[in-house]
This record gives C-alpha cells, structure tokens and sequence, in this order.
C-alpha cells in the first residue's frame, strides 16, 4: 500500500471510530498489509485485497476479553459499540457503532483457550 492508501484508510478509521490516535503504518517485507496502531499500541492488521478491478481492504482484531463491546468501547473511547448475535450462529455477531452495522465478531476456541476477531472490510467506495 502506497502513503496516500494509507492516509485514507487512516482518515476514514479515524472519523469512523471518532479517534484521532489511530495510526496506520506499511510493513516493510509485505506490501499488501498494514499494521493499525491506538497511540503506540498495535491493534490490528489491514491487508488490502483487489480483484475484478475492486479495491477493499480487511480490517482484523483480535478482541482478548470475554466481554467484547467493554473492550471495543474501552479500547477505541467510543461508547456507542454494540454487539449483536446472529439468530441461529453460537459463534457470530454483528458489530454496530451506533445503528450502523460495521463488521463482524466470531468465536474461536482452540486448546481451551477462547478468542474473538473483530473484522471489518473497508471499500474504497468509503473512503469518498
């Protein structure tokens, strides 16, 4: 991903999540993803996907805490996280800042231990 990529994804994460901290920053080794730091504390990865002549990129966090939205709002200072199950999935839900679905959280357990990945796919129809 080039720098002015990189701005506006940034941009648009920021004033989505209404959190001027978010920064994003290229890997050196791997052109296709991003890291996305709070402050000075990685958060997450954005991999930049094209196909058919479509641009998207992938945004995915890991969530530690049992207590999803808590994280999410803690984490981001933004209050309006909610998490919503889907009717027939144990492992699913929708992710909704506000009345806007923005992503998904699923479940995963592996060797006892419980993990939960937050991922949200950013088109460049959004970053306009």
């Amino acid at each position: 991903m080039d720098k002015t990529e990189l701005e506006r994804v940034q941009r648009y994460l920021r004033t989505l999540f209404n959190n001027p901290q978010i920064k994003i920053a290229a890997r050196a080794k791997t052109k296709d993803v991003a890291e996305v730091f709070l402050g000075e504390e990685f958060i997450a990865t954005l991999d930049r996907d094209e196909e058919d002549g479509e641009l998207s990129y992938h945004f995915r966090m890991t969530v530690r805490d049992t207590d999803a939205p808590g994280y999410l709002r803690t984490k981001f200072g933004n209050p309006q996280f909610k998490v919503v199950a889907f009717p027939k999935s144990k492992d699913t839900s929708e992710v909704y800042l506000g009345e806007e679905s923005i992503g998904t959280l699923t479940k995963d357990e592996e060797g006892g231990k419980l993990s939960q990945n937050f991922r949200m796919a950013i088109f460049d129809t959004d970053l306009e």
